[in-house]
């Protein structure tokens, strides 16, 4: 199991580190879907954990374009 993450130390990550970071997990999320389909090994609670910090990780995103003074439908115009 991955050590938990506080979201104070994610508040000092850049918008676009946060973005990296969450395109990386979903690629593993992905990885993950993969193997369940192949029926490979792994780990179910990894998903949710997985999930959990994707989750955690556009929480700070929002948090810090609301600072910023972004609207949420600015935010997610940007987004796409």
């Amino acid at each position: 199991m991955a050590k938990p993450v506080k979201a104070s130390e994610l508040r000092n990550l850049s918008i676009a580190e946060i973005d990296a970071q969450v395109d990386q997990l979903k690629r593993d999320l992905f990885a993950l879907r993969i193997k369940f389909a192949k029926q490979e090994d792994w780990k179910p609670s990894s998903v949710k954990e997985i999930k959990h910090k994707v989750a955690q990780l556009l929480t700070v995103r929002r948090e810090n374009e609301a600072k910023e003074g972004m609207l949420k439908r600015e935010s997610r115009k940007a987004a796409k």
